[in-house]
């Protein structure tokens, strides 16, 4: 006998509804605005004759910048923090 039902229901596991669950959590958390952010890196080639240098297309999504570094000279690959300087932009 084969029985019709107006309604569809599933049965999950525990284990599935805590991951769905985590889920819809991260997804309301998702953006910088909520907190939750992704960091990502680019490098800029300068030039001594130039002051300002733009963002790469690439990275139009950033809303802050957390630091900026300089390689410096010699072999032992150090990228120190630059403490002085201006960030400005009408983007962010």
């Amino acid at each position: 006998m084969h029985r019709t039902h107006s309604s569809t229901s599933t049965r999950c596991s525990p284990k599935w509804q805590i991951f769905k669950n985590l889920n819809i959590e991260i997804t309301s958390l998702s953006g910088a605005d909520n907190g939750l952010f992704a960091e990502t890196a680019f490098t800029v080639t300068t030039a001594s004759v130039q002051k300002t240098y733009d963002v790469p297309v690439a990275n139009d999504d950033i809303r802050k910048l957390l630091e900026v570094r300089y390689d410096a000279i010699g072999p032992e690959k150090y990228w120190p923090v630059v403490r002085y300087g201006t960030v400005r932009s009408s983007a962010m």
